[in-house]
């Protein structure tokens, strides 16, 4: 598992505090835990979470290893690309996001708006689908955008467990404050 970039014991403000930090993050020790396993007896057991995931795409008899694989690629993913306090995008970021997106409060709206159109569990990533093309996209449940021949440069994780229990269920507030967490240098440099 890559370690978080921050301390587990400060939480990441704004979004979660050091006890939800710390749930969520223990939540991911058993995706590894559960992935480790089911791999431990085959060919892929030296791959790193995303290797397996890639590996066992569309195979049926190994759809437990995929699915805790995609798992555990999302949430590390997610854990990188925030920093406690957040991290201004820099100006090359800003005018890369008015390119694709409009500007910042329009991205942050159309974040917000995928967020709340996903119905149940899952994702909210922004990709790159070829070297000059990004959007937003969802994805249901576990499902990781390397599996559709997308490369993230962002991800949101829309699980309850990620929100419910702070936020109350308010997915704007929810992601309102990951967006004031979000580490830009990290996403820049994707």
């Amino acid at each position: 598992m890559k370690p978080l970039p921050y301390p587990l014991s400060g939480g990441i403000s704004p979004v979660f505090s050091p006890f939800q930090l710390h749930m969520h993050h223990n939540m991911l020790n058993e995706y590894v835990k559960k992935t480790n396993k089911l791999a431990n007896e085959t060919e892929w057991i030296t791959l790193d979470a995303a290797g397996m995931l890639l590996a066992t795409s569309g195979k049926a008899e190994h759809a437990a290893l995929h699915a805790s694989a995609a798992e555990t690629w999302n949430h590390e993913f997610f854990f990188q690309c925030m920093k406690p306090g957040g991290q201004p995008p820099s100006e090359e970021m800003t005018e890369f996001i008015k390119l694709h997106f409009g500007n910042m409060e329009d991205f942050l709206e159309r974040m917000i708006y995928n967020a709340q159109a996903l119905f149940s569990n899952g994702w909210v990533w922004v990709v790159a689908n070829s070297k000059t093309a990004y959007e937003i996209v969802s994805t249901p449940d576990g499902t990781c955008p390397l599996t559709l021949g997308l490369y993230p440069i962002l991800g949101l994780d829309l699980w309850e467990h990620a929100y419910f229990a702070q936020y109350n269920g308010r997915k704007q507030d929810y992601v309102r404050d990951w967006w004031n967490a979000i580490d830009w240098d990290f996403v820049e440099n994707r």
